[in-house]
């Protein structure tokens, strides 16, 4: 909508080749704002490897902002909160360049 924009993915997987078993599942919701060359950006990120021993379900939070170059050069700054089940809170700072081919 205009200069807003959302993405989203669900993710689910399942695998049981005799009982190794694999479950699997996850998702992220992103709201972004494009303000001339700059998009910022909030990210919710959730994910969670189900055992029957544990359980380790992983959220993370995420505050962005992205500078484009042009179209396909966009370079990124990332501030990350992870909150791990079970675990200490931790947070990353991320700082990259991304450089798209094709279309």
């Amino acid at each position: 909508i205009k200069d807003v924009g959302f993405w989203g993915e669900y993710a689910k997987a399942e695998f049981n080749p005799a009982a190794g078993s694999y479950d699997r599942e996850g998702y992220y919701a992103q709201l972004m704002y494009d303000i001339g060359k700059f998009t910022t950006f909030y990210r919710y990120d959730y994910y969670e490897p189900k055992s029957t021993v544990t359980k380790d379900e992983t959220t993370v939070d995420t505050i962005g902002l992205n500078y484009h170059f042009a179209p396909e050069i966009v370079a990124k700054l990332e501030h990350h909160w992870f909150n791990p089940e079970g675990s200490a809170n931790y947070m990353q700072i991320i700082l990259s360049m991304a450089v798209y081919f094709g279309e």
